[in-house]
């Protein structure tokens, strides 16, 4: 059975001599306030990542997929550094050798352009060569490719000089020396790198028989 709480009284005497029980006033003072809330912050999850990168957890160290992976990024930026390397000093020596060679062989508006046809029909040779000696005949390589094929090759062979020489000469009134110079580039260009790739070919079947 359940008592209910009763408010503390007082016993005051009447004006004929008798006794009143009345409710205790409230004392303000004692009013009791309920104790402030205090929010508090939420729980910080543990700090990890999605599976296969870096999961802390509670040492904060990078897991063994995650350090093997910076270690393959950092590699990997590392040998492409090393391939642009070989492909701009390829390319610096290939541009000073057709350099050289104009100066050799100027040549005028009125004239056959000697030195860019010699560069081209150079370049169709020995990327013939190099390309067929790398695919067919050598162990793989990194830097072979990058270095003559793309920077030396690139940098002595010139398409755009070609075609203004071609524009040059038709603009001049030239147009047969325009329409030579235009089709002979192109075939013995063409044919000059199938016989560097026959010549690769057959450096290779050399030195397998020997």
């Amino acid at each position: 059975m359940e008592l209910a709480a009763t408010a503390p009284t007082v016993k005051t005497s009447g004006a004929d001599g008798s006794y009143r029980t009345q409710p205790e006033p409230e004392d303000p003072c004692r009013r009791s306030s309920p104790p402030p809330v205090v929010a508090l912050p939420p729980a910080a999850a543990p700090s990890t990542r999605r599976m296969g990168r870096t999961a802390r957890g509670v040492t904060g160290r990078p897991s063994p997929m995650a350090q093997t992976r910076r270690v393959a990024r950092t590699g990997s930026r590392r040998r492409g550094a090393q391939v642009l390397l070989a492909v701009a000093v390829g390319g610096a020596l290939g541009t000073a050798v057709r350099y050289e060679v104009v100066l050799a062989l100027p040549a005028t508006t009125a004239s056959f352009p000697w030195a860019i046809f010699a560069v081209n029909v150079a370049g169709a040779f020995i990327l013939g060569v190099t390309m067929t000696l790398v695919l067919e005949g050598f162990p793989p390589t990194r830097y072979v490719r990058p270095f003559i094929g793309i920077g030396f090759c690139g940098g002595l062979t010139t398409f755009s000089t070609w075609m203004v020489d071609v524009t040059a000469l038709g603009d001049a009134g030239h147009a047969g020396t325009a329409a030579l110079d235009l089709a002979t580039t192109l075939l013995v260009g063409l044919a000059s790198l199938i016989l560097g790739v026959w010549t690769a070919r057959a450096l290779i079947r050399e030195r397998s028989r020997s």
